[in-house]
């Protein structure tokens, strides 16, 4: 299981490189996103997760995400993709 621990701000300046290498992580047995050492998101952090997750869950592998920022619940609460940010299945 690969596991991601992004440093800094996930937003639409490093989501390029991350999606990169995140991506390529996917095809493994499945990823583990800490989320920690995030210190600012934007919507494009949701994309990417939403990204990731479906890569992972297409190769058959678990995803997982873990110390979700507040700031990152919110967006995923106004957005209606709280799922991501829970580990639910899209319709939970």
């Amino acid at each position: 299981m690969s596991v991601c621990r992004p440093e800094g701000p996930i937003n639409l300046t490093t989501v390029p490189s991350l999606s990169v290498s995140w991506l390529a992580a996917a095809g493994s047995s499945g990823m583990v996103v800490d989320l920690s050492q995030v210190t600012d998101v934007d919507s494009s952090s949701l994309a990417l997760l939403i990204a990731a997750r479906r890569a992972v869950e297409e190769a058959g592998g678990v995803f997982e995400v873990k110390a979700v920022p507040d700031s990152m619940k919110t967006l995923a609460s106004l957005y209606g993709v709280n799922f991501i940010v829970e580990n639910l299945a899209p319709h939970d």
